[in-house]
C-alpha cells in the first residue's frame, strides 16, 4: 500500500519497507514485544489509520508516534502545523484503546490525555473527522481495551537515552547537534 511506497523511498532502499515487517513478525515469533516507530509528517498523516491496522496485525506493544523536529534530513518534510498536531494528538487519544500509544516529541499529549480524562473536549478539526472516519474500518471486530496513553512528561534527551550517529558521535538526543564524545575515541 501507501505506506511500503512512502518507507522505501524515505529510506532510499525498494523493499524495505516488506524486509521490515518481516523482522517485525520475527520478533513477534521469538515471544519479544515489539514496538512501531512511525514518523508524521504532512505527507503521511493521511496514512496513519492503515499504520494503526499494521500496528495492531503485528501484535506490536507499543506504537511510538514521532512528530517531525525538522532537523537534518527531516528538513526537508513538512511538520503539521499546530491545528493539524492538535487533530492528531486526539486521534491518538481515541485509538489508545487498540494499542498502548505514546507520543515523542510531542510532549503536549500529556496535556490531551489531562484534559480528555476530566471530559474537556475541545472543538476538532477537519483532518481529525478524516482519521477517525478511516478507523472506522480498523476497529470493526475488535474490542478497545481498558488502556490508558502514555502521556510523556517531558523528553528523555540525555536522561537513559543518548543518539549516536553512524560515525560514533554521540548526542544526548537526534534533534539536539550537541557532540558529547565519540565511541570510537573513549568509553
Amino acid at each position: 500500500g501507501a505506506n511500503a511506497a512512502t518507507h522505501d523511498t524515505f529510506r532510499g532502499v525498494p523493499g524495505v519497507y516488506d524486509e521490515t515487517l518481516t523482522a517485525a513478525r520475527w520478533v513477534r515469533e521469538a515471544g519479544f514485544r515489539l514496538q512501531v516507530n512511525t514518523t508524521v509528517t504532512r505527507a503521511t498523516v493521511l496514512e496513519l489509520p492503515e499504520v494503526l491496522q499494521t500496528v495492531l496485525d503485528l501484535e506490536a506493544s507499543l506504537w511510538s508516534v514521532f512528530f517531525l523536529v525538522p532537523t537534518g534530513r527531516g528538513s526537508a518534510l513538512q511538520a503539521l502545523d499546530a491545528r493539524e498536531t492538535e487533530d492528531v494528538l486526539h486521534w491518538m487519544h481515541d485509538v489508545s484503546d487498540l494499542v498502548a500509544v505514546k507520543a515523542t516529541e510531542a510532549p503536549h499529549y500529556r496535556r490531551i490525555a489531562i484534559e480528555r480524562a476530566r471530559g474537556i473536549r475541545p472543538v476538532l478539526g477537519d483532518l481529525y473527522a478524516e482519521l477517525t472516519a478511516a478507523t472506522a474500518g480498523v476497529r470493526d471486530g475488535r474490542a478497545g481495551q481498558e488502556r490508558r496513553p502514555r502521556p510523556p512528561i517531558d523528553v528523555n534527551s540525555g536522561r537513559g537515552f543518548a543518539f549516536i550517529d553512524h560515525l560514533g558521535d554521540v548526542y544526548p538526543s537526534g534533534f539536539l547537534p550537541m557532540r558529547c564524545g565519540n565511541v570510537t575515541e573513549q568509553s
